[in-house]
């Protein structure tokens, strides 16, 4: 219901199952998932306050579980990362960014999609504080993980080009904040020479990458 923009439906579902009969007798942290569902409908809702505080409790409760569904704690970290930055506790935001990225790191490197939006949300937020040493580990870390995953994982060219161009783009930004100009204009050349060749479909998503990273080069 959420994913199709019936919020107010599915908060009501969710809402209502607390109401069951059967439900009542479940131990508080059979609830985190439920919770994690709620907080996203908030976050469609642009409640953020109450988003915020339905992530943190949806973590207490899966780390009270003995076996948690690490990929849903997870996005409940780099989802109250986001909206910790909108609220402006920035430093909180980058907490929950790194241990959503240290749970993939450690059980779900082949959630590439994942991985790069926290690395890139973790490399803006690093940059943006000022922080370039912390920036070019997590840089230096993407590059490997890119590396790695080529040779370790059975990609598809779009998964592949994808995560090369996420890539791309938070080198570019790594090195316009370091003034490395030199390196901005190899960037680019590498990044006009993937796009370029890229089929339509993957061209029309991902030109406003470039774009973005043509931005940065002029600034």
């Amino acid at each position: 219901l959420n994913a199709m923009g019936e919020v107010e439906k599915g908060l009501a579902l969710a809402d209502s199952l607390e109401k069951i009969p059967a439900y009542k007798s479940l131990p508080e942290e059979a609830w985190a998932s439920v919770i994690y569902r709620k907080a996203n409908i908030f976050l469609n809702q642009e409640k953020m306050l109450e988003s915020s505080r339905s992530y943190q409790r949806a973590i207490q409760l899966f780390e009270r579980q003995a076996k948690p569904n690490f990929s849903e704690l997870a996005l409940c970290h780099n989802n109250l990362g986001y909206v910790q930055d909108i609220l402006g506790f920035q430093n909180s935001s980058k907490q929950s960014y790194y241990r959503a990225l240290e749970i993939w790191k450690t059980s779900y490197l082949e959630d590439f999609s994942n991985i790069s939006a926290v690395l890139n949300n973790l490399i803006f937020a690093e940059l943006d504080y000022g922080n370039l040493e912390a920036a070019k580990d997590l840089i230096q870390f993407f590059e490997r993980y890119v590396s790695k995953i080529k040779t370790s994982f059975d990609l598809s060219d779009r998964e592949e080009f994808d995560i090369e161009m996420f890539l791309l783009l938070n080198l570019t930004r790594y090195h316009v904040a370091a003034n490395n100009n030199r390196q901005i204009d190899q960037i680019l050349t590498r990044a006009e020479r993937i796009l370029f060749k890229a089929p339509k479909s993957s061209f029309n998503e991902k030109w406003a990458v470039l774009a973005a990273m043509y931005e940065l080069a002029g600034f």
